[in-house]
């Protein structure tokens, strides 16, 4: 008996769980302004731009990652694309493309996971990928965009709240009182 949970210690230590592979190393890509006119492609991943936003020399790198436990949940797709661009890139002039297996839903997007906050960012999805303008590094997924922020229902004013001295004194008398204090005001 000992040496078989040893056998299934070692199984689970060795290999990150027996009958699960680990995700697959991230892939990347350094592209220049010649290879975004043309589209820079890492896996699902696609930057483009027709104009030069970047500088004389500049690079950018883009890195296509698997998604992780985290955030398995609350993908639509199984990668994300990380875009590290210079400090002198030129915002809002680089286009984001995300590839799918299948159509996206009607209401995907794509996220921006930068520095552990998550938002939104506006999208256009197409016949298999959803793109987007980039507003910067960071890293990029497609997900369902959140629906409306509202209250679903209002029960009221509480029926023993005192808004008034009159509601304060009707509420006292329908309570049963066993002792009372008076600070002398």
């Amino acid at each position: 008996m000992q040496s078989r949970s040893l056998g299934w210690v070692a199984c689970v230590m060795l290999a990150g769980g027996c009958g699960s592979s680990p995700p697959p190393p991230p892939t990347a890509t350094v592209c220049n302004n010649a290879i975004l006119a043309s589209g820079c492609h890492v896996g699902h991943c696609t930057l483009s731009s027709a104009a030069n936003p970047l500088a004389a020399n500049g690079t950018l790198t883009l890195t296509e990652t698997a998604v992780g436990s985290d955030l398995a949940s609350d993908t639509v797709s199984s990668t994300l694309c990380q875009v590290t661009l210079p400090v002198q890139a030129a915002a809002g002039q680089i286009a984001l493309s995300i590839s799918m297996d299948q159509a996206p839903p009607a209401d995907a997007v794509i996220f921006d996971w930068n520095n552990s906050l998550a938002t939104a960012v506006p999208t256009t999805a197409e016949t298999k990928s959803v793109s987007t303008l980039l507003p910067g590094s960071g890293t990029f997924g497609v997900t369902h965009a959140p629906g409306a922020v509202g209250f679903t229902g209002d029960i009221g004013a509480p029926p023993l709240s005192s808004a008034t001295l009159p509601d304060s004194l009707r509420n006292l008398e329908t309570s049963t009182f066993t002792s009372a204090f008076f600070d002398g005001q």
